[in-house]
C-alpha cells in the first residue's frame, strides 16, 4: 500500500505531542479552573485538541495508519451498502407510488386524439431513385 509521505514523519509526531499536551492542559484547567472564562474556553479546547491528537496518533505510526485504513475500508463498504440499499428499498418505491398515484406525465387514460405523434410518410422506392443514390 502506498503510504503518504507525512505518515510517521517527525512533524506529525511533534504536532501530536503538542495537541496531547494542550488537551491535557485544557482538561486540568477545566478541573481546577477558578475563572469562569477559562472554563468556557477549556472544554472546546480540550475536545478539539483531543480529536487532533487522536488523528495525529493514527498518522504517527505506519502500522496504526495501515490498520486504520483497513478499518476505514470496511466502514466504507458497510455504509455505502446500507445507504444504497435503503435508497433502493425505501426511497425509490415511495417515489414510484407517489408518481403512480398522481400520474404527473398523464400517461394513463389518454385519448387517442391527445397525441402529437405524426406518422412518417414512406417514400416511394423505385429503380430510378435507387440509381440516383449510387
Amino acid at each position: 500500500m502506498n503510504v503518504p509521505r507525512f505518515v510517521s514523519s517527525s512533524g506529525i509526531r511533534l504536532a501530536t505531542c503538542v495537541f496531547w499536551l494542550l488537551g491535557v492542559a485544557a482538561a486540568v484547567l477545566y478541573a481546577h479552573g477558578s475563572h469562569s472564562e477559562a472554563c468556557g474556553i477549556a472544554i472546546p479546547l480540550a475536545v478539539i485538541s483531543g480529536i487532533l491528537a487522536l488523528i495525529g496518533t493514527i498518522h504517527s505510526f505506519r502500522g496504526t495508519y495501515l490498520l486504520w485504513m483497513k478499518f476505514a475500508s470496511v466502514v466504507h463498504v458497510t455504509v455505502v451498502t446500507a445507504l444504497f440499499a435503503s435508497c433502493y428499498l425505501v426511497v425509490v418505491p415511495v417515489f414510484f407510488l407517489i408518481a403512480w398515484a398522481v400520474d404527473p406525465l398523464r400517461l394513463r387514460n389518454r385519448d387517442a386524439a391527445s397525441t402529437y405523434w405524426i406518422r412518417r410518410q414512406r417514400a416511394k422506392v423505385s429503380a430510378a431513385s435507387l440509381q440516383r443514390m449510387g
